[in-house]
């Protein structure tokens, strides 16, 4: 898959170009934090357009397989986020087992 640059996104927004559906979707990691210098004044707020002319125009077949993509990306989503909270958990049970003599003395 492209990795599509944040500056990209923004552009995109800005100027009502429209990208792939899906296509702007990102698995953020928990544990670091990105900073994204933009001004939310600079993210103005039109008046309400119609937005039918970017549907996608698709056939059965196209449909079908824009589903099974979608379906395909929920399901690799849910495999990172069972991962990761298999990597919290054991950073938890890491953490216990290293203070438990604490925990002992101080009865937390």
């Amino acid at each position: 898959k492209e990795e599509i640059s944040i500056e990209k996104v923004i552009s995109a927004g800005l100027s009502g170009q429209l990208m792939k559906p899906r296509s702007t979707r990102h698995f953020f990691p928990f544990s670091r934090f990105q900073r994204i210098n933009y001004p939310l004044h600079l993210l103005k707020k039109d008046k309400p357009q119609d937005v039918s002319k970017y549907l996608a125009k698709m056939n059965r077949e196209e449909c079908g397989l824009a589903i099974k993509e979608w379906l395909d990306e929920i399901s690799e989503e849910l495999e990172f986020l069972t991962k990761r909270k298999e990597e919290v958990e054991k950073e938890k049970r890491e953490f216990l087992n290293r203070i438990k003599d604490y925990i002992n003395v101080f009865k937390v």
